[in-house]
């Protein structure tokens, strides 16, 4: 019997493309076309990943490839489409998209669709059910997440990336790398951070402690926090 050839672009009885997605986000700094396209090349043309493709209504193999650059800058977005391959040997699909913020910077965005990683890598239920049976799975992500950007950073030198789930929205609210540098751990449970070069990984909801104040005296009682009621009060944030 003749086994039936992936469908990574077209798979909408499976949906790989549904719902939100895994991000890289690298702040490339002032418009400049010359350097978007030196980071778009350097991020295409690592090993894991296939691409370009522009059309996201028929499969890779049924269209042909474009050069990692962009098509038409006078756009406020491009899209770039690819198939990545996992750490543990799966593939799935994955884009790029260039956004042209409105105060002249460049992001530079590599995603995949929460749907094709939950099916492909285990995610299960996240982000909203098996956060803590999820943790392993979403640091080998990370990782490899942050590969990609050293691989760019290689060619391209910049000083922010962000690593996590659904990040598109601090990018359109305003992040940068003053907040960045700033960001206290439990502020970073959904986000990692590639900051000047150095990697400030996630922090997991069981890792985040909290310290009562001292009291003025001795004497009183120190307030009492209890882990499930403090876990809560950070994931809440998010």
């Amino acid at each position: 019997m003749k086994s039936k050839t992936p469908q990574f672009f077209t798979s909408q009885g499976e949906g790989l493309w549904a719902g939100d997605s895994y991000d890289l986000c690298i702040e490339l700094g002032p418009r400049s076309d010359v350097r978007t396209n030196a980071a778009l090349r350097a991020l295409w043309g690592q090993p894991c990943l296939t691409g370009c493709y522009l059309k996201g209504d028929c499969e890779p193999d049924a269209q042909a490839r474009v050069a990692p650059q962009l098509q038409s800058p006078e756009q406020h977005q491009e899209v770039l489409l690819g198939l990545i391959a996992l750490p543990n040997g799966a593939v799935v699909p994955c884009g790029s998209r260039v956004v042209h913020q409105a105060d002249g910077r460049d992001w530079l965005i590599f995603f995949m669709p929460m749907a094709a990683l939950s099916k492909a890598f285990g995610l299960g239920g996240f982000p909203f059910l098996d956060r803590d049976e999820t943790e392993g799975k979403r640091a080998e992500l990370d990782q490899l997440l942050l590969g990609l950007a050293r691989g760019v950073r290689s060619y391209v030198s910049f000083d922010l990336g962000l690593v996590g789930y659904d990040l598109l929205a601090r990018v359109y609210g305003g992040v940068n790398l003053e907040i960045a540098r700033r960001m206290a751990p439990q502020d970073r449970q959904e986000l990692a951070l590639l900051v000047a070069g150095e990697w400030r990984p996630r922090v997991s909801g069981a890792a985040v402690s909290v310290k009562p104040k001292d009291e003025a005296s001795e004497e009183k009682p120190r307030r009492r926090f209890f882990p499930g009621k403090i876990l809560s009060l950070l994931l809440s944030r998010f």
